[in-house]
Order: structure tokens, then C-alpha cells, then sequence
């Protein structure tokens, strides 16, 4: 795809990786912007924003409209998860996540999601991981400890 010649309203162009990037790296930084100005809007007393971590300059924690706010990294395989899969969490609880102690092997994607519902499973967040959001949350908004039974946790976050 990259690096590919096309015809666009007559003229020759030529599809870049770096303008595609700059393209989506944009778009990212809108979206953002926008969940940021909810946030600041409605002042919520805890509130959290989620995205794969990875080394890359254009990871959301290296990007400069995420400058200076809080953020805690998790690694999915300490979630009963099958890939290690590692995320970073922005918030304003100081949440402690656990990251792989490697004590264990994992497995690659395709090994584990073959069935019609992969990209769904793929994306999904741990339920774990969810637990020890939502117990900090309740701590932190209503003051209560995470002995909170789950029969409670999941009737609250249905909808």
C-alpha cells in the first residue's frame, strides 16, 4: 500500500507511511481532546482512559496532549488473560496494576481467539483488570473496601 502510485482527480500520488501516521496520530489527538474536555466538564471524582501501551513514539503516554497526567501501566496476562497484551491507564486514583513477573509463558494471538467473536476478545478488557478499577472507584467515591461481594459489581454496571 505504502509507497503506491494512484490517480486522484488526475493527479499522480503517491501514498506515504509517515503522512498516514501524521493522519491517524491526529485523529487520535481529537478524540482525546474531546474525552479530556468531558472530563474536565463534568469533574467526575474518579475517571480513567485506556489504551495499548508499547514503546512507539505515537503510544498515547509519548503523545503531548497527555502530558502531565497520571497514568498506570498493566500487563493483561496478570489478568487471567492469555497474552501478555500490556496497557496503560490514565486516572486520577493512583491505581496499583499489576505488570508480568514472568512466571509464566504466553501465547500468541491467533492461539487463542479462532472462533467468530476473536476481534471482540481481542479488545477486551480483562475482567480482573475491571475488578481492580471498579474497587478503587467504590473506595474512592463511596468508601467502600473491595469485599464488596460480585453479585453487587455486576448488577450495578448493568444496563
Amino acid at each position: 500500500f505504502y509507497g503506491k502510485r494512484r490517480r486522484v482527480d488526475g493527479n499522480m500520488i503517491v501514498f506515504s507511511k509517515a503522512k498516514h501516521f501524521e493522519k491517524l496520530e491526529l485523529e487520535a489527538d481529537l478524540l482525546v481532546s474531546k474525552a479530556l474536555e468531558i472530563i474536565n466538564y463534568f469533574s467526575p471524582k474518579c475517571w480513567t482512559i485506556e489504551n495499548p501501551y508499547h514503546k512507539a513514539s505515537f503510544c498515547l503516554v509519548n503523545r503531548p496532549i497527555m502530558k502531565g497526567l497520571d497514568y498506570s501501566l498493566a500487563d493483561y496476562c496478570q489478568y487471567k488473560y492469555p497474552t501478555k497484551k500490556s496497557t496503560v491507564i490514565f486516572n486520577n486514583m493512583d491505581l496499583k496494576l499489576e505488570r508480568c513477573d514472568k512466571t509464566h509463558t504466553h501465547g500468541c494471538w491467533d492461539d487463542f481467539f479462532q472462533n467468530k467473536n476473536r476481534q471482540y476478545e481481542r479488545y477486551a478488557i480483562p475482567e480482573g483488570l475491571c475488578k481492580v478499577i471498579s474497587d478503587e472507584v467504590r473506595k474512592r467515591v463511596n468508601g467502600v473496601e473491595s469485599s464488596t461481594s460480585d453479585s453487587v459489581l455486576e448488577s450495578e454496571l448493568e444496563f
